[in-house]
């Protein structure tokens, strides 16, 4: 341990005695690193983290056909009813409605769900209470309502007396029943909703488009809750024999139904074939940006251990051995992937608070939020060190094996060189990984281009569209076409 502290100080003293090379290094490594931090923190944060819920693992979402994740809701009803494999089943829809608050009015997104949502997934709340399926059983006769931890505090300032005080939604009162813990944005990853209605409100949310009980309108999902002890196989099997049940049954609304497993969290599979894409795609792009700078690291580093030719051979004169000298080396490069990748996780921290606060010109509550978790630190920890294999290990094994008695006359290495040169192969991966970045870029930012000089008919400039639903507020065709008439005026 002793000789270790003894590298660590010479390599500090090292690299203090060359600012210029060292700064340009960990900037190169903070770059590099930090870029694919945060673009690790968004595959994360779509693929790999689990729903904040409790035994994420056990659930499954009732994908239809081949790609098709809409339900009916008396067919939910029939799965939910028949079942013995899963614990349970929940519904829940997208719903956009007006609302309003002591004057302050907004068109805000939420979910409509059944009674044993939050019961389902395990989830507690943050104050207050959750909605049950005692209160979700008659039509139109349950006006509650859950908030986001987010609305709560953006739109009530966290205030704790909201619980049982009262909102308007579509002009309807809707009592506040609770808040969702902080974190919990419902069952899909994309969408961050305001609120959670029963879903047997949905005459009242949806005007005009009562479909609870339709069985050919689908557009419900489902998800449901193994059992402990019952395998996914013997569940999946149990939900297609009742689908076929239900097809015998109502053949007309329900031919063709075929039901399987899906992942929850994208929809089923409807959004994770092109996320998973389009997360590869930066994922390979950040990547090539990595190696890039680690290719230009070890040509630095060639460059100085060619530099540092003599130093090494005085050391080799002395008695030292060449592990002993290698292990210098690669600690040194491990100072700056230590330095370089602290600077990265400080920008990745940085990109990720720019992401989750920026500005986005329409009004769907995309999921922006990007952490910084503990896969995330991982990934992060395994960049740095594959950085030190990568940029450091051959440059030292370079730099570890000089003729020592040319070295102490500080011959040159010319001609040995020119047999085998490192750097060569070095530079000469680094413009090519760089013409394969530049021309992907190229391609990309023309791609852009192309799509917002698109001709949409009219002149765009200083335009701007206006959205609004006379339905929810109860209007009729007739008042909604007047109203119209009066706003183009």
């Amino acid at each position: 341990m002793g000789s270790v502290f003894q590298d660590l100080r010479y390599g500090c003293r090292r690299l203090l005695k060359s600012p210029g090379f060292t700064t340009v290094a960990v900037l190169t490594l903070a770059l590099a690193i930090g870029a694919n931090t945060a673009v690790f923190s968004l595959l994360n944060a779509l693929l790999l983290r689990p729903l904040p819920v409790e035994r994420p693992q056990d659930l499954v979402f009732l994908t239809q056909g081949a790609n098709n994740q809409n339900q009916s809701f008396p067919n939910y009803r029939d799965f939910r009813d028949r079942t013995r494999t899963l614990s349970g089943l929940t519904a829940y829809r997208i719903a956009v409605v007006a609302f309003s608050h002591r004057g302050d009015n907004a068109r805000v997104w939420g979910y409509e769900a059944t009674g044993n949502y939050f019961e389902l997934l395990g989830v507690h709340p943050a104050i207050g209470r959750f909605f049950t399926p005692a209160e979700d059983r008659k039509v139109g006769g349950d006006p509650y309502i859950v908030l986001s931890y987010a609305t709560w505090q953006h739109r009530f300032g966290g205030s704790r007396k909201i619980v049982n005080s009262t909102v308007k939604i579509n002009g309807l009162d809707y009592t506040v029943l609770g808040v969702a813990p902080k974190g919990f944005i419902g069952t899909e990853l994309l969408y961050a909703p305001e609120f959670w209605v029963p879903i047997s409100m949905e005459p009242q949310i949806e005007p005009g488009n009562n479909w609870l009980d339709r069985r050919i309108t689908w557009n419900v999902w489902v998800l449901g809750r193994i059992k402990e002890g019952v395998s996914r196989g013997a569940a999946e099997s149990e939900i297609q024999s009742i689908a076929a049940q239900l097809v015998r049954e109502h053949p007309k609304e329900n031919d063709g139904m075929r039901v399987h497993f899906s992942k929850p969290g994208l929809l089923g599979e409807a959004f994770r074939g092109p996320v998973t894409a389009f997360t590869s795609i930066i994922m390979g792009v950040a990547g090539l940006v990595l190696l890039i700078a680690c290719t230009n690291l070890a040509s630095f580093l060639l460059a100085r251990a060619t530099d540092r030719r003599k130093e090494t051979a005085i050391r080799l004169a002395l008695g030292a051995g060449r592990l002993r000298v290698l292990r210098q080396f690669v600690t040194e490069s491990m100072l700056l992937a230590f330095l370089g990748g602290t600077a990265g996780l400080l920008l990745a921290w940085w990109l990720t608070d720019l992401v989750t606060g920026a500005s986005l010109p329409f009004d769907f509550p995309l999921n922006k939020t990007l952490s910084i978790d503990p896969r995330v630190l991982m990934f992060t920890v395994a960049a740095t060190l594959a950085t030190v294999l990568i940029f450091g290990l051959v440059p030292a094994i370079q730099a570890a094996r000089p003729d020592v008695v040319p070295a102490l006359k500080n011959e040159s290495w010319s001609r040995r060189l020119r047999r085998f040169e490192m750097r060569d192969l070095f530079v000469t991966g680094q413009i090519a990984l760089s013409i394969v970045l530049l021309v992907a870029s190229v391609l990309v930012v023309r791609s852009l281009q192309n799509a917002l000089a698109v001709n949409v008919g009219f002149n765009p400039k200083n335009a701007a569209s206006v959205a609004f639903d006379l339905g929810d507020q109860g209007y009729s065709e007739a008042q909604g076409m007047e109203f119209q008439k009066r706003i183009l005026e």
